[in-house]
């Protein structure tokens, strides 16, 4: 664990939070959830691999095993169920519920997806409401 200057987080699960150094105000709960967080704050990421890579991103709620994995800048996001937003990085303000919505989403922005597989090949696209 390598946390510096980090306050008021809460780490559960085999190396949840492992590479905090300075982020504060999160809760990673699950077996190497919120793994590689840096400086992120005010983060949720509860479920194995949630916010795995997250090292900036901030504002984010990813409930689910790997919703949000990839994503490592990506602010103000919601990603609830299984792989839900796995492989966003840098996209912004987007809520995404059910199995592996938007899960192929990298840098879209302000998207809602909602239902199985919604907006699961959508990578760039903004602006996006899918209901499935």
């Amino acid at each position: 664990m390598e946390n510096e200057s980090g306050f008021e987080n809460v780490f559960m699960g085999n190396s949840a939070g492992y590479h905090n150094k300075s982020g504060y105000e999160n809760v990673f709960i699950g077996t190497r959830a919120g793994y590689d967080n840096n400086t992120g704050e005010e983060n949720v990421f509860i479920g194995n691999y949630a916010g795995f890579r997250n090292t900036t991103g901030s504002l984010n709620v990813f409930l689910g095993a790997r919703a949000g994995e990839l994503n490592t800048e990506g602010h103000c996001n919601i990603f609830l169920g299984f792989c839900a937003g796995r492989s966003n990085i840098a996209g912004e303000s987007n809520i995404f519920l059910g199995w592996d919505t938007g899960a192929e989403n990298v840098s879209g922005n302000n998207n809602v997806f909602m239902g199985h597989q919604a907006g699961q090949y959508n990578k760039t696209g903004p602006s996006c409401i899918q209901l499935v």
